[in-house]
């Protein structure tokens, strides 16, 4: 057991040795490669100075001059953006005065169309009196066929203003549908 402590303790000594031999030469190489690489890193003349100066500002210039051109690009894009949304806008008021022309042009139809009908049941009325007349009197026959001539000249103005405010209820209905 001695003898083995003693192996032990000797093998840990010689390598103790090999490795204080080993040592210095890779605390030397170390310090060579160290020196290499600062001495590429480190400018020797006042040339490389100033070479790497100048393209330090080369880089700078490229770089910002990119940027620039991203700006540039991106107002661009903005702008032609902002004209299609003027003229969007535009289009958009155009097309609501439109509408509201169009509704109040229907409004005045409906008001006429109203006076109309009452002109049509004060003149059916007439046209009851009449029949009544005729009954009653034979010479009222003459004033009963004027009256029922202007009856059917009325239907026929209601028939086309119904006509009419089909049309104009089917167009305002596509141009509802369409905004």
């Amino acid at each position: 057991m001695i003898e083995q402590a003693i192996f032990f303790a000797l093998g840990i000594l010689v390598a103790g040795l090999l490795g204080l031999i080993i040592l210095p030469a890779l605390w030397w190489r170390a310090v060579r490669l160290s020196t290499r690489r600062l001495e590429m890193q480190v400018p020797l003349s006042m040339d490389e100075v100033l070479a790497e100066r100048d393209l330090l500002r080369a880089e700078f210039a490229l770089a910002q001059n990119r940027l620039e051109k991203s700006l540039e690009r991106e107002r661009d894009l903005r702008a032609q953006e902002r004209i299609a949304l003027g003229g969007a806008r535009v289009e958009l008021l155009l097309r609501d005065e439109s509408l509201a022309e169009l509704r109040h042009a229907l409004a005045e139809r409906d008001e006429a169309l109203v006076r109309e009908r009452a002109a049509l049941v004060e003149t059916q009325a007439q046209l009851g009196a009449a029949h009544l007349l005729l009954d009653d009197r034979s010479a009222a026959s003459a004033q009963l066929s004027v009256l029922e001539e202007e009856v059917r000249d009325l239907l026929q103005k209601i028939a086309e203003r119904d006509a009419r405010l089909a049309e104009i209820e089917l167009h305002t209905r596509e141009t509802s549908s369409a905004i």
